[in-house]
């Protein structure tokens, strides 16, 4: 027969075990806040809202400030990825030096690997630069990402630094393409055995980069480590 005082310390050890799961549930909680919080602010460049290619199988995310679709046929400084299919390009509007509107450029694209393998497409890319004798291209480096939603971590990146064409604005006075000193990378994904490739540019004028918290490169990165390639939709049940 248990005696009162065994009653009690059983009562503590319940009590106990229940406070000891309450407590163990609220630091989960507390952690899984604190994560957010930190991808929030480690992504807070990026616009949320997602971008959709390929009919909704790659999704991008955009740096905050890239948010007009741009009009491609008074692009002519990206004739050279024109060639690729599934590709969307963004303006940012900054204002810089005699109050000229500079627009740098955000271009996004999915290449489905049946089509161009990454060796392919940057060697396509490196063709189509050099014909296009616009940018000075630099040697593609291998860069490796940590992805927050399973995109690919292995990337090849070309630097697409000096002067370069730009659309500019003075007022309501559109003044075409600009030739300023510009930086830039272009990143395309280099895991041959995903449904895409996907390759993402961004080209900033250097007067009004400053109106970045981040490099252009920094910003291309961040993007990177954002893409998602998401599997083909499941097959409809046969009909009986």
């Amino acid at each position: 027969m248990l005696r009162p005082n065994h009653f009690l310390a059983l009562a503590i050890l319940a009590s106990t075990a229940v406070a000891g799961c309450s407590a163990s549930r609220y630091d989960e909680a507390y952690t899984a806040r604190i994560a957010t919080f930190r991808a929030d602010a480690e992504f807070a460049e990026l616009d949320d809202a997602p971008r959709e290619l390929a009919d909704g199988r790659v999704v991008v995310r955009l740096p905050t400030k890239f948010a007009a679709a741009a009009d491609e046929s008074r692009l002519p400084s990206l004739l050279f990825l024109r060639g690729l299919p599934e590709s969307m390009v963004f303006n940012a509007s900054l204002y810089g030096p005699n109050n000229w509107e500079r627009r740098p450029v955000v271009v996004a694209a999915a290449v489905p690997v049946t089509r161009r393998r990454p060796d392919d497409l940057k060697r396509e890319i490196s063709e189509w630069i050099g014909a296009d004798g616009t940018f000075k291209i630099g040697k593609w480096e291998r860069r490796t990402v940590t992805p927050s939603k399973g995109g690919p971590p292995e990337w090849d990146v070309v630097s697409l630094d000096g002067q370069q064409a730009f659309e500019a604005v003075d007022g309501t006075t559109e003044l075409g393409d600009r030739n300023l000193d510009g930086a830039g990378e272009l990143w395309v994904s280099a895991a041959a055995d995903r449904d895409y490739c996907v390759v993402l540019c961004i080209r900033i004028p250097k007067d009004v980069a400053g109106q970045f918290r981040v490099t252009p490169g920094e910003l291309a990165a961040l993007m990177a480590r954002r893409v998602e390639i998401l599997p083909p939709p499941a097959e409809p049940p046969a009909a009986n």
